[in-house]
């Protein structure tokens, strides 16, 4: 008799799963397969097997509940997700670790949160952002020399990183503290963590003028000037463009000219290509540490275009919090 409830509900939340589907409702696709999972690891009919393949949508829901601050409901996402894995052995995603490190770390469980950070870094290649993190989680841990390796990896490769640098004054500070008067300072409470996609914000009233926008740039002259008079009309405040070595002298002299807009910033660059903004260290240099655009000098909005579009760019984004960029066409 069991075994017949169990199918009839498992018969409904499958029904209830098409029909999310097909709304593109990732949220309740989720809550169908948290409601259903005992019955679909125990069931042996592989018609019902097609929830399965939509696993992934419990990391978005999982990345959801944590931006509004249900850390319960995301930690039941990230488990049901796990068991899901383990079961039908399909493989865990980056994404999982990375959301497990910052759920343990809000719990204050930090024993936990190195486990989960220890497995992302060995399923990824170590961005910055999550060297950070793993530092600051060694030192909050004791674990103070480790985390002072992180913090240096990071400045070896960028010098001005911001966070990097603050923190390992801050643990150094901590470390001599201790040595000279036996009890150390509380430095290490200022730490900065990185890993910070779930505490973006989409901007409130005008500050989506705000946003900065960086533009690659090279011997281009006709469209950077479009596009420079679009965004200056439409109120944007912090533009920056990074030249690649370019020599056309006309646009050289317009440079000289729009850089005495206290809105634009011209930075003169070699010709590093479209990976400009990371080899020139362009965020660590401005402080930039939320959300961006990136484009090129060429792409100029057309006419119908609202003078908003990065504010509705920013909501578009934050409505599918596993996503890391969106774009405009």
């Amino acid at each position: 008799m069991a075994n017949v409830t169990n199918m009839a509900k498992l018969i409904v939340f499958s029904e209830l799963y098409k029909e999310a589907q097909r709304e593109c409702d990732a949220l309740k696709m989720a809550d169908c397969l948290l409601q259903s999972v005992d019955d679909l690891c125990a069931c042996k009919d592989d018609k019902y097997k097609f929830m399965l393949a939509g696993h992934h949508v419990l990391l978005y829901a999982a990345v959801y509940y944590l931006r509004v601050g249900n850390s319960g409901k995301s930690i039941e996402c990230l488990n049901v997700y796990g068991r899901f894995v383990e079961t039908f052995a399909c493989g865990f995603s980056y994404e999982y670790f990375a959301l497990g490190a910052r759920l343990c770390h809000n719990m204050e469980d930090y024993d936990q949160a190195i486990a989960f950070l220890s497995r992302f870094c060995e399923s990824i290649c170590v961005d910055d952002e999550a060297a950070l993190f793993f530092g600051s989680l060694l030192c909050h841990q004791g674990q103070y020399e480790q985390g002072r390796e992180k913090f240096l990896e990071i400045l070896a490769k960028h010098p001005s990183h911001p966070e990097a640098a603050i923190n390992l004054s801050l643990v150094d500070a901590f470390l001599a503290s201790r040595t000279k008067a036996g009890l150390a300072i509380d430095y290490l409470q200022h730490l900065y963590y990185g890993l910070r996609k779930a505490d973006v914000k989409v901007p409130t009233g005008d500050s989506w003028r705000d946003v900065p926008i960086i533009i690659n740039s090279r011997d281009r002259l006709g469209c950077l000037k479009q596009l420079l008079a679009w965004l200056l009309d439409a109120g944007y405040r912090r533009i920056y463009i990074l030249d690649n070595g370019s020599s056309y002298k006309p646009l050289l002299e317009y440079y000289a000219w729009i850089e005495q807009d206290a809105r634009v910033d011209v930075v003169r660059l070699a010709n590093m290509g479209h990976i400009a903004l990371w080899e020139a260290d362009i965020l660590y240099r401005f402080g930039i540490d939320n959300m961006f655009v990136y484009t090129d000098s060429d792409v100029v909005p057309v006419e119908a275009c609202p003078h908003d579009v990065v504010r509705q760019l920013a909501e578009l984004l934050f409505r599918y919090p596993d996503k890391d960029w969106v774009q405009a066409d």
